[in-house]
């Protein structure tokens, strides 16, 4: 995917789902923050495992502020649920 915006990435248009190339260290995690305060709707993050879920809940939480007119919820399961 030529011509990704770490700052502004695509977004899916409804009722679809969009992959991202690979984005190395916690660039993924600024791209999926960009995305959460441009989207209307709710943003699911699926990970392989609970340390990849806390660590990308981490790195979220350096690019979304807890407060302010910037704050963005970060919920995550508890890694004994599944879906």
């Amino acid at each position: 995917m030529s011509g990704f915006e770490l700052n502004a990435p695509p977004l899916p248009k409804e009722g679809h789902t969009l992959q991202w190339p690979a984005l190395p260290d916690s660039q993924f995690s600024m791209a999926l923050a960009q995305t959460a305060r441009r989207s209307k709707s709710p943003v699911l993050l699926i990970t392989n495992s609970s340390e990849e879920a806390e660590q990308r809940r981490r790195e979220l939480q350096f690019f979304i502020p807890d407060h302010g007119p910037d704050a963005l919820p970060i919920l995550t399961l508890p890694d004994w649920e599944t879906l």
